[in-house]
């Protein structure tokens, strides 16, 4: 009886968040990028999207789309990372390219999360790594 209780939480425990990449690199001069789920069918972004431009920090709300509920977003003016609606095991960001000076440095840093289990992912420029 200890074996099978043993046996069952152990299987009631959340996998970690596996991803094909965890750091997207976007150009200043405006381009997306895609991480994908490699473990969960769907996942959301919590809390804030902590935003480093050049010499500010600031922070910028996770919100849920007011059409389609299990859709969210986070939208920054010169930059926006949504999870999408028809394929919810994807993060997508993208960065406005008539919003960036080309010399604009800049990093973002998402919590994601499925149910219990939450990871880290950043956006960084291009430019910064080149």
């Amino acid at each position: 009886m200890l074996l099978i209780g043993i046996i069952y939480s152990c299987s009631n425990e959340e996998e970690p968040i596996e991803l094909d990449k965890a750091t997207m690199y976007i150009s200043n001069k405006g381009v997306s990028d895609t991480i994908r789920l490699l473990n969960y069918q769907r996942v959301s972004m919590s809390g804030e999207a902590e935003v480093h431009l050049n010499d500010s920090v600031f922070w910028v709300r996770a919100e849920q789309n007011t059409v389609f509920q299990d859709q969210f977003e986070i939208d920054g003016g010169w930059f926006q990372i949504v999870v999408p609606y028809k394929i919810p095991n994807r993060i997508v960001a993208s960065v406005k390219d008539n919003k960036l000076a080309p010399n604009d440095k800049w990093s973002i840093k998402v919590s994601i999360s499925n149910a219990n289990v939450f990871r880290h992912i950043e956006i960084k420029s291009k430019e910064s790594y080149e």
